[in-house]
């Protein structure tokens, strides 16, 4: 294995309100064109979500900061490493780091929104009771069961495009009600077409 041209002495990170807050110390740099930072969600399949320019060659030492604020509520924990680059093209990873990423207050998230088949829910703390919707009009269109899991994956695909608002019947926690909002892909207007018809 080549000598590797940085020697990087700290890689750490941390949640700073909304975001993720990454840092790292040099102690030393050799021709060092920059890093590569990337992210990944299961600690297996990375991808590259920005760019920090090194400082080429210094014997002095260099911090690096760089915050990721492309987090999703609905994902509790994320997976970071550098990709150290030399001028020559050469490049060597650093180690992996395991950040956990926690919603602040007794808030809840939906994930996404807009939705179309598929939606996701997260919270701060495991809740029971129950998930309702309710259309534009004040009428309940769905609920569901909350069994007492930080996170639930719900199926919203018999729902009209549209906006909803989501409320948690749970004597818990007081917990705001949220708004969301249905579109439906060609795929789903002819599905529901053909529904309409049969």
């Amino acid at each position: 294995a080549r000598a590797l041209p940085v020697q990087v002495t700290r890689f750490a990170g941390q949640q700073e309100q909304q975001a993720i807050r990454l840092h790292w110390t040099t102690a030393t740099e050799s021709a060092n064109k920059g890093f590569a930072i990337e992210r990944s969600t299961d600690g297996r399949a990375f991808s590259e979500i920005g760019w920090q320019n090194g400082q080429g060659t210094t014997t002095v030492p260099v911090d690096y900061t760089y915050l990721d604020q492309e987090v999703s509520p609905i994902i509790s924990q994320y997976y970071y490493r550098l990709r150290q680059e030399d001028y020559n093209g050469e490049f060597s990873y650093s180690s992996v780091i395991s950040i956990s990423y926690e919603l602040e207050g007794a808030k809840w998230s939906m994930y996404p929104n807009p939705a179309q088949d598929q939606l996701s829910l997260r919270f701060p703390a495991t809740v029971e009771g129950d998930l309702v919707l309710y259309n534009q009009l004040g009428q309940e269109v769905g609920r569901w069961e909350l069994p007492g899991v930080p996170k639930l994956t719900i199926n919203v695909q018999h729902l009209a495009a549209g906006g909803y608002w989501a409320r948690i019947e749970s004597g818990e926690k007081d917990l705001p009600v949220l708004q969301l909002q249905i579109q439906k892909g060609a795929g789903g207007l002819r599905k529901l077409i053909r529904a309409n018809r049969n």
